[in-house]
């Protein structure tokens, strides 16, 4: 389940179609879909996978805000040359 979520998350993270509101829209609806609440029937292995979601969606939002943060980077520095 999680290779497949991950696979997910980040291909929405890299569509450059997809404007930032589509994408936190994307993953409030993945997260509402696994919600401990909405799956009492199986509430352990839903907490997880909740918050596993959240936990992936910060890594890769912290990832992409580090790469951009190096790109501005280094960005700058060639324009000093």
């Amino acid at each position: 389940i999680q290779s497949s979520l991950r696979e997910e998350l980040l291909s929405w993270a890299s569509d450059p179609g997809l404007t930032m509101d589509e994408r936190k829209r994307m993953v409030r609806q993945l997260l509402a879909q696994w919600h401990p609440d909405k799956n009492r029937h199986m509430s352990n292995i839903a907490t997880y996978i909740f918050q596993w979601i959240q936990e992936e969606v910060n890594r890769i939002v912290a990832s992409l805000q580090g790469a951009s943060e190096d790109s501005t980077r280094k960005e700058a520095e060639y324009q000093q040359r």
